[in-house]
């Protein structure tokens, strides 16, 4: 496991601000996906006073070293980033570690860690500045693994109580961090108490039916996975997987939208855009239900740009929109059944997808389209009325009208030379000044010029 080490000004200097405890929900986000980032299988979260008296969270990870556990109080020491580069390509929920530290400073807090290479585990504790030179380190007797206890938050800084007028309101916050979390980690055991009473316990699953266990379990058996509609789509380096539901089918309970990036939850217009952008164009509303994970490269995610960081930037959002749109497109397609019949479908198809010009649908695409063996059933979307993105036989295809224009009267040139159809001619007006060489030319070949329409009058001038 990569050491701990304090980042250099340079580079401490280009990650977004740090954190900013104004809720004690994510204090909690921010201890359990170290503890993820630390391969733990078993997370133990407990509260007391709905997490205003203390929060105990504990798994079983790789632990931390005796000597890096005063740096893990610290501010920019981290052992997730070493350059400038690291940034471009974060696996990891956390890499700024600030969280302890920003805990550190307005509260009591008590850190337990021992690892495989330790015979037995350490313990220090920090309440509220931290002063390295102050703190002991000492032993104690402790399984594999990292146990945070925090208490009396806001014990320094009264003034941040007034503002958090419903404690049962934060109560509900960490329960949901944790559904979210439990949700993108089927792999991992999660138990939630408070006030010493088992508030959840999530098992960890090993299959896909599981999983579907694991989502009554978080939503209450609110929904009927009988309803639940899977996606998996793969198209280059992108996969988009997942379930929808009508939200009509969830009885009574709220519309479930839940979207995750490698993993991380987050807060993004695109995805939510393009999730509603289909359902109201084949759907003919918005009212659908969604729990997607999209996975790509994370050099194409910019995860450095806003604290909690819940919210992410694609670098070409465009090219993201419109694989999500294809993703749940065929889904719905394929699994028309589920949410409308076919005829249903289809009429929502002619309404919605095929946009109309001005002067009605463009000669040019219905010839096309008729050409190519491409019907209107296939044609799902135009694109600046230059451009369609077609469905084939199981297959996508964007292709451009004019340039298919063009290849279907090349094509149809050559069976008309073929059969000898003669061709209609257009007289136009045009004088070319040509020189002897390109006179010839043309004289040489005016019969094959004849075949493609061309009927030359060619006229010698003879200058004095």
């Amino acid at each position: 496991m990569p050491f701990i080490r304090v980042l250099p000004l340079d580079l401490s200097s280009q990650i977004s601000s740090g954190e900013v405890i104004d809720c004690l929900a994510g204090v909690v986000q921010e201890i359990i996906e170290t503890s993820i980032d630390e391969n733990a299988k078993n997370i133990d979260i407990r509260i007391e006073k709905n997490g205003f008296q203390s929060i105990l969270i504990q798994d079983d990870g790789f632990g931390i070293n005796k000597k890096e556990l005063l740096l893990a109080l610290t501010r920019h020491a981290t052992s997730k980033i070493n350059s400038l580069s690291d940034l471009n390509s974060i696996h990891t929920f956390e890499f700024r570690d600030e969280a302890l530290a920003s805990i550190c400073s307005i509260s009591k807090c008590n850190l337990i860690s021992s690892n495989k290479n330790n015979n037995i585990a350490w313990k220090i504790y920090s309440e509220g500045s931290i002063d390295t030179n102050k703190i002991v380190l000492q032993p104690i007797a402790y399984p594999q693994g990292t146990t945070v206890i925090i208490e009396n938050f806001f014990y320094n800084i009264p003034v941040k109580l007034k503002f958090i007028k419903n404690e049962r309101l934060e109560f509900l916050k960490i329960f949901n961090i944790i559904k979210r979390i439990a949700l993108s980690n089927f792999d991992i055991n999660f138990s939630f108490k408070h006030n010493k009473k088992i508030i959840i316990q999530y098992y960890n699953t090993k299959n896909k039916t599981s999983n579907l266990h694991r989502l009554k379990d978080v939503f209450l058996n609110k929904i009927d996975i009988k309803n639940l509609l899977e996606i998996k789509f793969k198209l280059h380096n992108m996969i988009l997987s997942g379930w929808i539901l009508n939200s009509g089918d969830l009885n009574n309970f709220k519309k479930i939208q839940y979207r995750y990036v490698n993993n991380r939850y987050v807060c993004n217009k695109t995805i939510i855009n393009a999730v509603y952008y289909t359902s109201n164009k084949i759907l003919g509303n918005n009212k659908i239900s969604f729990i997607l994970y999209l996975n790509m490269p994370s050099n194409e995610i910019d995860i450095n740009i806003h604290p909690t960081k819940n919210e992410i930037a694609f670098h070409q959002c465009n090219v993201v929109y419109s694989f999500i749109y294809l993703a749940i497109f065929c889904t719905l397609k394929n699994n028309q059944n589920k949410f409308l019949s076919n005829k249903i479908f289809d009429s929502l198809i002619q309404k919605h997808i095929i946009k109309k010009t001005k002067t009605q649908r463009n000669l040019i695409f219905d010839d096309c389209l008729k050409q190519c063996n491409y019907s209107l059933h296939n044609l799902l979307i135009v694109v600046r009325n230059y451009y369609g993105l077609m469905h084939h036989r199981g297959n996508f295809s964007l292709i451009s009208f004019l340039l298919s224009q063009a290849i279907v009267k090349k094509y149809q040139l050559r069976i008309n030379i073929i059969n000898n159809i003669e061709l209609k001619y257009f007289i136009t007006h045009i004088t070319i000044h040509l020189t002897s060489t390109n006179y010839l030319t043309l004289l040489f070949h005016e019969k094959i010029l004849l075949k493609f329409g061309f009927r030359l009058i060619l006229k010698k001038i003879v200058l004095f």
